[in-house]
């Protein structure tokens, strides 16, 4: 019997198809070490390549299985390194958990290129437990450690380390965060930019910053750099409801370096008020807003030594029915004891822990814990709080009473300047 090439090529063609269609799920899945890529049962994640393959299945849900070495992406690309996860136009919208684990030398050099981290651009996708080490990210718009562009959505209990380079919308966990949360997460990378470069978020839209914190030195060649934001924009509308860029129990300590409107905690920040039918929104300084429980824009700290910066906000606003609650303390009162006793607003119990250095989340592990002092915290409640601007600075007129949440007794000698 003669057998042609004919009919050799259309057997071979036969045989694959029906191995395809024999065994879907193993060529389709192959690249993950299991699961099915639902919430309940995530694709498992063990190599830098798979850790690539997110970008094919942008709505699925990923864990991590084992530490990362991702520092062969240096040389992936002819030099570009890792591709960003999901783009301006597909973005990622469905879960990744770190589980605790680490990618170490994560690497992307695509100095031409916007929306750049380990994810491009997301939306409403959930980040987790990921820790990002010795990080090395060049782009140059929207550049984020683990985000360019983040739109909804959220990060907690998540880290970033290394060094993070652009131009505009430059941060440490996230380039841009539009109406997103960030939770129980820092940032301890260098972090260089332009304008809007921030040690956290390069920008936040009507967002919530959370129990971070930063300990990045954060350099922007021009204007709104600040320690935990470059630029925050908070949004609202003329009622009781209000949607306000919100940075609450959190803390900066590295250095802040910008040309124009840099601060401890904000460079700059930008009322959006949304005004009926399709008008588009009416951006000013300062808006007409009532007065509700969520107008509180800020309640922490910033390290006035080691950033560098005496005022918590660079820009100079009048806020009007708004508390900025923003306390500039030294390097030794955020340390140690005295962090307990000096950071009101951080939760020791539940959220934060003491160290003999500067506190820290309560998931991580240092080897230099200290324990809660007994002693008292001294917690001053303010009921009327008057904000002008002068040429050198700003202006308070405070009222206030103070309360002993500890057990022991209280001597208060007080004085206002």
């Amino acid at each position: 019997m003669i057998v042609t090439k004919f009919e050799i090529h259309h057997c071979r063609k036969f045989l694959a198809i029906f191995i395809f269609l024999l065994f879907p799920a193993h060529s389709l899945y192959a690249q993950f070490d299991g699961g099915e890529g639902s919430e309940s049962d995530p694709w498992q994640i063990s190599t830098v390549e798979q850790l690539q393959s997110i970008a094919e299945y942008l709505d699925a849900h990923f864990i991590l299985t084992s530490d990362i070495d991702a520092s062969s992406t240096a040389e992936w690309n002819d030099g570009l390194g890792f591709e960003p996860i999901g783009d301006q136009s597909s973005r990622f919208s469905g879960s990744l958990d770190g589980n605790g684990y680490i990618i170490t030398g994560l690497t992307i050099n695509r100095v031409d290129e916007n929306y750049a981290g380990l994810f491009g651009a997301s939306q409403n996708a959930a980040l987790q437990n990921i820790h990002l080490l010795s990080a090395d990210i060049t782009a140059r718009n929207i550049v984020g450690g683990l985000a360019g562009a983040m739109s909804g959505g959220t990060i907690e209990e998540s880290s970033v380390t290394g060094t993070i380079f652009g131009e505009r919308s430059v941060g440490g966990l996230t380039g841009e965060l539009s109406q997103g949360e960030i939770r129980a997460s820092y940032s301890a990378a260098a972090i260089t930019g332009s304008w809007n470069v921030g040690g956290i978020s390069g920008s936040a839209h009507a967002s919530k910053i959370v129990d971070v914190y930063s300990l990045s030195n954060v350099t922007g060649e021009h204007y709104n750099v600040g320690g935990l934001a470059g630029m925050v924009m908070a949004e609202g509308f003329e009622s009781d409801d209000f949607i306000a860029g919100l940075i609450s129990g959190s803390f900066a300590a590295g250095s802040v370096e910008g040309d124009q409107e840099a601060g401890g905690l904000i460079g700059s920040v930008e009322w959006a008020v949304p005004v009926s039918g399709n008008e588009k929104h009416n951006h000013q300084h300062h808006s007409k807003l009532q007065s509700a429980e969520e107008n509180t824009l800020i309640t922490s700290y910033w390290d006035s030594v080691a950033t560098g910066q005496p005022f918590a906000i660079g820009s100079e606003h009048p806020w009007e029915n708004f508390d900025v609650d923003t306390i500039g303390l030294h390097t030794d009162q955020m340390s140690g004891h005295n962090a307990y006793i000096f950071m009101l607003d951080l939760d020791f119990i539940d959220t934060w822990k003491l160290t003999s250095g500067y506190p820290v989340l309560s998931w991580q592990e240092p080897d230099d814990v200290v324990e809660i002092p007994n002693v008292p915290r001294i917690i001053a409640e303010s009921d009327n709080i008057n904000f002008g601007v002068s040429g050198i600075g700003i202006e308070k007129s405070i009222h206030f009473t103070i309360k002993n949440t500890g057990n022991t007794n209280l001597n208060v000698n007080l004085s206002i300047s």
